[in-house]
């Protein structure tokens, strides 16, 4: 991958979108200072993420947006683009299967930042995450800023090892560890919350689970003092409703006597409805005078309270006639005074007018004297200044002179310092190289050397003895082993045989008991078995008694018929009916002719039998077979006291060996240590030597420098003191002229400040006139203005008057109108009056008719007699039952409201109520109840509620738990293994990269030596310092170092480290000014070695740094402010120059 091309628009002084290509591999930028190099390296910088303005050059991020130039206004936004050639596909991802990446960034005056990658918008993490670990980034190795040079050198040990981590590609490993650990943090704090909340949890619990219990026992104790109320009200209510109907059956009775009074009296009730109908009409009259009476009095209120209002009306409009001739008269007499101060101040502005004429006339004569005598003034100051032009001109070039001369001197004074140093320099080289010489050749290498071989040689044939020892002894040790294994074969097998042919004589007939005393012929054991089993003629007895036997027979037994199966006996007791049976190849294959001889059976060695007209097939194999085992657990009983044997003898021969070889290492070790420290002898006289040898040659080297050294200071010496004297006799001159001119600047400046004097006290008499002026100017002013006032004011009393006119004519307009209705309302009221008067007598009279009328009507009533009481206290009765009645309904449904708010229905209770139920059971029954809920005390009744919801909760919480400790332990193992990787990484890296300075820096410096070490064990965290030794300097610290060496001790490491882990690319800003020619060169050449590997971007003002660029690509800033590119192929130039 390398970095094909930048695209700058409106970043910095690039305002005018500009594209820099970079075909080659070294490309040199190149202009004056001031012209926008560096915005550049800024650029790149800023599109690989960096996020501290200070880092660019600035205070905020929107520094980067040019801000405009004289010519140009700023722009809106700034955005750099990079497009890099990944056609060997070193990007990871998906990125490596793309020839081009576009990279770019964009930021607005608003402070907004965007990302974007190959043309889509992106998080500035995406953009870092692919650089990653390839050494790029906005604060890597791979871009080396002015003056980072030295601040990487001095900088701190944690601030280098970021360096090394980057090169190690451990960044995103700290990166990822970094996370993880945040993440780790987190789900501890979650986990402390977690258990927190689980202990608050548990002890809400535990609380909850008695309330709870509680809840319940009051639950049900609850629902059963409700059916306990229900029934109640029930029982109550059924015994009203029995009452209900006893009631209704009384009302029936009474209602027929009623009935029958009533239409007995029916002739009455006529006469007593006229006589109600009369006082019916006599009231509505009498009503009707009450109402036409109070309309009356309404009005006659109403007529007296406007008369009140018409009063008052009159009484304001004189009073208000009054005020207004009281202001006609004041406004008449402040209308004469202003009239007379309007003439007093006419007079005064005259008066004031010719004062101001004359102060004037002074004004502009003093301004004249005064401005004369500030010109001669100025005639002055230009003649002072000038003399101190000169005398100053003078001054300096004697200053100028002073500190030639006094350059010189210095210049003189630490040359003969640095002549009698290089003295002392030499006469200490020439003890050294006296010492050195010595020291060489009284060196002793060659006998060290020799006594390296022989120890050397004693131990590679010491070396030889152990290993065939060894190998002896291991061939030992696994005889040894295989005669234990098979000893131990032996015995098992042995103990399996003896085992399954113990069981089988066990449980087999006496015939087995032949077996073990029989040795068979090779191939013939299936035969004879099958033989002595499937025939069982025979029986093994201990002891043979002779007398039940007839001698002929014992004879023949022991007597061995030839072909017969006696043939293949060998040893051990067997019938004699063996001699009966042949034996054959196959008993398949015999005829009928093989019968007529001797054998009576015949048998196979497969252990089939067969007679004359039956054939018996064998019943058991050679894995089977009794005999078989019997056999072989005879060879192994005998096999078994030999491998003893041969396990002792390997026993002893084994531990021969061991004692043998324990010897033999024994000696070894001791030739080990004395060949380490005659190797470690000889590994430092060798060094020591090559050290000393090294030393030799340097300090003859030394010797010559410093002799040429000292010859260059004398003639060096020589040189000033001639450029010395003519020094001297210049400045004798410049001092004796200073002297003229010092004279001089003394008259001109006392001249000067003479008239400056003047000409003070004539622009103070000039202000003071000017002052007085103004204040005549301002009093003038003054007058005009209250002149003014006094006109306005006049003309206000005209317009005033105008309107109190009016305002008083309106006002006796509404007096008279206000007058005329008074008369009009004194006759209205005195005829309401009498008409009210009128009426209430009317009124008494309709009054007097309606209480006659009521007395008929009572003299009426009182003639009904008893049967009118009689029909009375019947309605009475009746209406007592008929309100007894109600009560009954009203109690009945008074007994089944609680039913409402029980939540039950009346047919449920009736149906569940038993027979025979007494309210006085119930009601004992509920007073229990009731007292056992009041005995629980306060009950929380969510406590049900809530204890299941906390129950699921501390479920859930548990099972959080457990995932949080599984994360925990998956985030620690994690970053063991991060921690791990890292430590390994960056191990590997530092090694490599400290071999790479120690062989980089002699080459750098031509000599000398430089390291790194770590500050602590600690791999995770440790520092990384740099020691650094030029040739001929014993430093004691790296800040020691010149600018020069420090620039290159840099060079050194960051090229270290690029061999380690090469970036795409590499930019440098002008790290080659510290340096000087010589090492300039060094410095190009390393670049271009390195260039074959790793793309370079540099800024230089050295014409050698440009010489070895394969392109120069120009800065230029023709228009102020504003930066342009130029760029020039350096071999197209020059054939373009060779063909011309």
């Amino acid at each position: 991958m390398r970095l094909a091309s930048i695209k700058l628009a409106g970043f910095k002084s690039f305002v005018e979108p500009s594209k820099i290509p970079f075909p080659d591999q070294m490309t040199c930028v190149v202009g004056p200072n001031g012209c926008g190099k560096s915005n550049v390296i800024d650029a790149v910088r800023w599109v690989l993420g960096e996020s501290s303005a200070k880092n660019l050059r600035g205070d905020a991020m929107t520094d980067v947006i040019f801000n405009g130039s004289t010519e140009r206004k700023p722009v809106s936004q700034a955005s750099v683009e990079l497009l890099f050639d990944n056609t060997e596909g070193r990007l990871p991802g998906t990125l490596a299967s793309r020839n081009q990446i576009a990279i770019k960034r964009l930021v607005t005056r608003e402070g907004v930042s965007q990302y974007y990658l190959n043309g889509e918008k992106c998080r500035k993490r995406d953009i870092t995450d692919i650089f990653l670990g390839t050494g790029l980034g906005p604060r890597s190795y791979a871009i080396i800023e002015q003056g980072m040079i030295s601040r990487l050198i001095e900088s701190k040990p944690q601030d280098l090892r970021i360096f090394l981590e980057e090169a190690a590609g451990v960044s995103k490993y700290k990166e990822r560890r970094r996370e993880t650990q945040t993440r780790l943090n987190s789900t501890r704090d979650n986990l402390e919350r977690l258990l927190d909340l689980r202990n608050e949890l548990e002890n809400q619990l535990n609380v909850l689970t008695e309330q709870a219990d509680k809840a319940r026992i009051y639950t049900t104790a609850k629902s059963k003092e409700r059916t306990l109320k229900a029934q109640i009200c029930v029982l109550k209510w059924q015994s009203l409703q029995q009452k209900l109907l006893e009631s209704e059956a009384k009302l029936s009775d009474i209602d027929e006597q009623i009935g029958f009074l009533t239409e007995a009296h029916t002739g009455h009730d006529d006469v007593i409805s006229a006589l109600k109908l009369a006082i019916e009409q006599a009231n509505d009259l009498l009503n009707d005078a009450q109402h036409q009476e109070f309309q009356l009095r309404n009005k006659l209120a109403r007529d007296e309270q406007d008369k009140i209002h018409k009063q008052a009306q009159k009484v304001q409009l004189s009073q208000r006639i009054g005020q207004l001739q009281k202001q006609f008269k004041q406004l008449d007499q402040d209308q004469l005074e202003t009239k007379d101060n309007y003439q007093d101040q006419q007079e005064q502005l005259a008066l004031c007018q010719a004062e101001l004429e004359q102060y004037e006339e002074l004004v502009e004569l003093s301004l004249a004297k005064y401005e004369e005598q500030k010109a001669q003034q100025d005639e002055l100051y230009s003649a002072y200044q000038v003399s101190l032009g000169d005398n100053n001109g003078l001054v300096q070039e004697q200053q100028s002179l002073q500190s030639s001369l006094s350059s010189l001197e210095v210049q003189e004074a630490r040359f003969t310092q640095q002549k009698l140093a290089q003295c002392e320099q030499k006469a200490a080289l020439q003890e050294q190289y006296v010492t050195l010489e010595t020291k060489l050749a009284t060196f002793k290498l060659d006998q060290i050397q020799a006594r390296h071989e022989q120890v050397s040689n004693n131990l590679s044939e010491l070396n030889g003895e152990v290993a065939t020892a060894q190998k002896a002894l291991a061939e030992k040790h696994t005889q040894m082993t295989e005669a234990e294994h098979q000893l131990q074969s032996l015995l098992t097998k042995r103990d399996a045989l003896a085992l399954v042919l113990n069981e089988h004589n066990d449980n087999s007939s006496s015939v087995a008991n032949l077996l073990p005393s029989l040795k068979v012929g090779q191939d013939w054991h299936l035969a004879v078995e099958a033989s002595l089993f499937n025939l069982r003629f025979a029986h093994r007895v201990e002891q043979l008694d002779q007398d039940l036997i007839q001698p002929q027979i014992w004879q023949q037994a022991m007597q061995v018929t030839i072909g017969s199966l006696a043939e293949k006996v060998m040893e051990g007791a067997y019938p004699s009916y063996f001699n009966l049976i042949a034996v054959v190849d196959d008993v398949n294959a015999l005829n009928d002719d093989f019968w007529q001889g001797e054998f009576h059976f015949a048998v196979d060695s497969k252990g089939n039998l067969r007679g004359d007209n039956w054939f018996l097939p064998c019943q058991f194999d050679h894995d089977n077979s009794l005999l078989v085992k019997h056999q072989l657990l005879k060879e192994i009983e005998l096999s078994i006291p030999e491998s003893e044997l041969q396990l002792q003898s390997a026993q002893k021969t084994l531990t021969a060996q061991q004692s043998l070889v324990e010897s033999l290492q024994s000696q070894q070790k001791e030739l080990n240590s004395a060949f380490a420290l005659i190797d470690r002898e000889l590994t430092q006289s060798r060094a020591e030597y090559s050290f000393s040898e090294k030393r030799f040659d340097e300090i003859n080297l030394q010797l010559n420098t410093v002799s040429n050294k000292q010859a260059e200071l004398e003639a060096q010496l020589q040189l000033l003191s001639d450029n010395k004297t003519p020094l001297v006799t210049e400045l004798e001159d410049i001092i004796k002229k200073q002297a003229e001119s010092k004279e001089r600047q003394t008259h001109f400046e006392a001249a000067y400040h003479n008239a400056k004097l003047v000409t003070r006290q004539l622009q103070t008499a000039f202000e003071g006139e000017k002052s007085q002026c103004h204040k005549v100017q301002l009093h003038l002013q003054t007058m005009q203005n209250q002149i003014v006032l006094s006109e306005s004011k006049l003309n206000q009393f005209s317009t005033r008057y105008d309107e109190l006119n009016e305002q008083l004519e309106e006002a006796k307009l509404t007096l008279e109108d206000v007058q005329m209705p008074l008369v009009e309302l004194d006759e209205t009221i005195a005829e309401q009056h009498l008409l009210l008067e009128q009426q209430i007598e009317q009124k008494q009279q309709k009054q007097l008719a309606l209480e006659d009328a009521k007395e008929k009507l009572k003299q009426a009533e009182s003639g009904i007699g008893s049967e009118q009481e009689k029909l009375e206290s019947l309605k009475q009765t009746k209406q007592s039952i008929v309100l007894e009645q109600q009560s009954f309904q009203l109690k009945s449904e008074a007994a089944l409201a609680p039913l409402a708010e029980l939540n039950t229905q009346l047919k449920d209770v009736i149906a569940d109520l038993p027979e025979d139920t007494k309210l006085t059971t119930l009601q004992g029954q509920l007073s229990k109840v009731s007292n056992e809920i009041s005995q629980l005390g306060a009950i929380n009744l969510a406590a049900i509620e809530e204890f299941d919801k906390a129950s699921a909760r501390k479920n859930y919480l548990d099972q959080q738990y457990d995932d949080l400790v599984s994360a925990l332990e998956t985030l620690e193992s994690a970053i063991i293994k991060i921690d791990r990787e890292t430590k390994q990484r960056f191990k590997a890296t530092f090694d490599q990269v400290n071999s790479g300075l120690q062989d980089l820096f002699p080459k750098v410096f031509g000599g000398g030596s430089a390291y790194l070490e770590l500050t602590s064990d600690d791999l995770l965290e440790t520092g990384v310092a740099i020691m650094a030794r030029p040739p001929g300097k014993k430093n004691a610290t790296i800040h020691l170092l010149s600018g020069g060496e420090k620039a290159l001790t840099a060079l050194s490491l960051v090229f270290s480290i690029f061999q380690l882990n090469p970036a795409p690319f590499c930019m440098l800003d002008e790290v080659d000014a510290p340096l000087d020619d010589a090492n300039v060169g060094r410095f190009c050449r390393l670049v271009e070695e390195m260039s074959q590997d790793v793309q370079f971007v540099y800024i230089s003002h050295n014409k050698i740094a440009m010489e070895m660029a394969a392109r120069l690509t120009g800065v230029t800033m023709a228009e102020p402010g504003v930066s342009r590119v130029v760029a020039v192929d350096i071999e197209k130039a020059l054939e373009m120059s060779e063909s011309a």
